[in-house]
């Protein structure tokens, strides 16, 4: 067995579910199978991840590799053509293939990784963890005979909205890597590791904030505080100045990008991001939504008191957008790169009465951050060079935001 494909019409357009076990046969099932036993034995947590669930099983028996296969590709796939009759404009062919290439990622590392060279209107192609669909969908139906419907649909939404992105050309990991290049001219290879993740964060508010965002959008309510933008904040601080790979990479890595998915880390402050431009929509139009604090409801569009919450740190949620100001907010942000979306992200902060240090990022901020760790960079590459009896040469070359 090396594929199963299960297929549907929506709306005349054929869209299928492509399951490809090439690298997961029943040794590397069996693999995560103990893997997960453990981790449910010990009650150990997987860091901050969502996708990862305890349950409360006295004892795991043994699921079989057949159970795994048909339930993971039966279950999800009826998931994903109920999400896509939902989400019509993410089919953008007459014809869609959504491919899963299944692995054994050893400690679980990631769950889906977007492959950008197979992508096209035709292929939304993923490689994907074995262990998110044993955990996700195969262990809660084996055992408990729960399907987790809500689950599988708001993960993979966000999967597909990077498919979306990458389909459109708004997919921005290719500049980030341009700017890696002009970042070593300036400050030198071996110094600028800090900044270059420091830009690989603003890139990712917009692509990962965005896609946890459409993911999230369906939810009864969408939480924000203050305090958690002040974490994000002093953490870019904390890595601007990193200047070897190893340590830059693995701060970024587990404190605020994929490793960190509190409401600290990257995805979520990028979510709220756009959360705040729907709402600055949302008050320009007049369009009614809630906001609660504690027990507290509030008016949405006519609350003015959004950036004295934000400073006491206390949780606030948003509920009830209406349909036409989350589809506007999604065609303004999608049409954006790293630059314009932090530019709609200050605007609409304008609107909401949102201070400066209440602001998850702003464009002089980052400049200053990036300006601060290049000095520092540079003054260390000076030293370096005047102490064997060299002349430092100040660079003429510019790094714009």
């Amino acid at each position: 067995m090396n594929h199963i494909v299960i297929e549907d019409k929506i709306n005349g357009k054929t869209v299928r579910c492509i399951f490809i076990f090439k690298k997961y046969s029943e040794k590397e099932f069996k693999e995560d199978f103990e893997e997960f036993v453990q981790f449910q034995k010990e009650k150990k947590p997987r860091g901050d991840y969502v996708d990862y669930h305890l349950y409360n099983i006295d004892k795991f028996q043994e699921i079989p590799f057949s159970s795994f296969v048909k339930y993971s590709t039966e279950l999800f796939s009826k998931a994903i053509f109920y999400l896509l009759r939902q989400r019509q404009d993410i089919i953008l062919s007459d014809e869609l293939n959504i491919q899963i290439f299944l692995r054994r990622i050893k400690n679980w590392d990631y769950s889906f990784d977007t492959i950008k060279k197979a992508v096209n209107e035709e292929n939304a192609c993923f490689i994907s963890a074995g262990m998110w669909f044993l955990n996700n969908i195969v262990a809660p139906y084996f055992y408990l005979r729960k399907f987790e419907f809500t689950i599988i649909i708001r993960y993979f939404l966000h999967e597909l909205t990077h498919y979306v992105d990458i389909t459109k050309k708004h997919w921005g990991w290719e500049l980030n890597r341009n700017y890696e290049k002009k970042i070593q001219k300036i400050v030198g290879r071996k110094s600028a590791y800090g900044i270059n993740y420091l830009y690989s964060s603003l890139f990712g508010l917009r692509l990962e904030g965005f896609a946890d965002f459409i993911a999230r959008i369906e939810s009864p309510e969408i939480d924000i505080d203050g305090d958690s933008i002040r974490k994000y904040n002093h953490n870019l601080e904390k890595l601007a100045f990193m200047r070897y790979k190893k340590d830059a990479f693995k701060f970024y890595s587990e404190i605020i990008e994929y490793g960190n998915l509190t409401p600290s880390g990257e995805y979520a402050t990028g979510r709220n991001m756009c959360l705040f431009i729907a709402m600055a929509y949302a008050k320009e139009m007049h369009s009614p939504f809630s906001i609660r604090v504690n027990k507290d409801k509030f008016f949405g569009f006519k609350f003015d008191k959004l950036d004295h919450y934000l400073s006491k740190g206390v949780k606030i949620y948003v509920s009830g957008l209406h349909k036409d100001v989350i589809d506007k907010a999604v065609r303004d942000i999608r049409s954006t790169e790293h630059y314009y979306f932090l530019k709609l992200y200050e605007k609409a902060c304008d609107v909401l009465g949102i201070s400066d240090k209440n602001r998850a990022m702003t464009q002089r901020r980052f400049y200053n951050l990036v300006k601060e760790a290049k000095e520092a960079s540079k003054n260390k590459n000076k030293r370096l060079i005047e102490k064997e009896g060299f002349v430092y040469v100040q660079s003429e070359l510019k790094l714009d935001v």
